[in-house]
């Protein structure tokens, strides 16, 4: 495997031996890193200077990057707690410190073996660190985005990565889990609904339009997450759906992703005491049209 390669496989950061196995001699890497062409992050580790810089702090400490700063990574929807979790083994010697790093250690050994010279973690890894670190509800959105990201990580997988790690939680999270929502975000509405008693079918076809979930016969339920509906035409799109949707008689609440995530207990709110007039039923419209 040449340089190039090895750097950009690992986020911009290799371990001293792969590069002198890609035809690099021991000199030519000191002169590279006196010419800050290569930066020395700790005793066998270079990075060039526009690395990753989480990947290159978490070799810097001594491990690599996992859990929900790995699942960040690589496009998987999980929670941003404001640290930067990293594996290391059991045995593991003393880790260092990076300015400006809260650092999020996971002890153990791994589960599914990382190739020498890793940065990053595998995903089976990615996400029994996630199950035994996160909330449930959290857990459950990244692993639904993680079988949307990577088709082959599905009910066997899944099953197999709890049995091998032992994992009773993860066990128990299986029969929650369903990739059929279209965003992490929708993965938490739906399961903190679920967790509040109140059932959401993810993904409903209405009249040719696809809605983020539906309660009972008419309560269409979106989730606006940041990443989606960037453009003018998502915009417009939207606009014209939801206008038909009115217009059939179904009841459209929207919400964003500071909403869902940082301020549920009003969410859950505004859904409930919709439920609580029947709103979410055709049969309510109906005696409202008689009164």
């Amino acid at each position: 495997m040449d340089t190039r390669t090895i750097f950009r496989d690992q986020g911009g950061v290799a371990a001293r031996s792969d590069l002198i196995r890609s035809g690099l001699s021991a000199r030519q890497l000191d002169r590279f890193v006196a010419a800050g062409r290569l930066i020395r992050l700790r005793n066998g580790w270079l990075s060039v200077p526009e690395a990753d810089l989480h990947i290159a702090a978490a070799v810097t400490i001594g491990g690599v990057q996992t859990c929900v700063s790995e699942a960040r990574r690589t496009g998987i929807f999980a929670r941003d707690d404001g640290r930067l979790h990293i594996a290391v083994p059991s045995n593991a010697g003393r880790l260092r410190s990076v300015a400006g790093v809260t650092p999020k250690i996971h002890w153990g050994n791994q589960l599914i073996r990382r190739p020498n010279g890793a940065t990053h973690d595998l995903l089976d890894n990615t996400l029994a660190h996630i199950v035994d670190c996160q909330p449930t509800d959290w857990a459950i959105a990244s692993i639904d985005s993680a079988m949307r990201v990577d088709r082959t990580m599905n009910a066997d997988r899944l099953s197999s990565i709890a049995s091998s790690a032992k994992s009773d939680r993860l066990k128990a999270i299986l029969p929650m889990l369903d990739a059929r929502s279209e965003s992490g975000l929708e993965s938490l509405l739906r399961v903190r609904l679920s967790e509040a008693g109140v059932r959401m079918q993810p993904q409903v076809r209405i009249e040719g339009y696809r809605v983020d979930g539906l309660i009972g016969e008419r309560l269409v339920i979106e989730a606006d997450g940041y990443e989606f509906h960037s453009t003018r035409t998502d915009f417009e799109r939207d606009r014209v759906r939801a206008a038909r949707l009115q217009s059939l008689g179904y009841l459209i609440l929207s919400f964003t992703y500071d909403q869902i995530v940082n301020e549920w207990p009003s969410v859950l709110a505004t859904i409930l005491a919709q439920i609580a007039r029947g709103q979410h039923l055709w049969q309510s419209t109906r005696y409202s049209a008689m009164s």
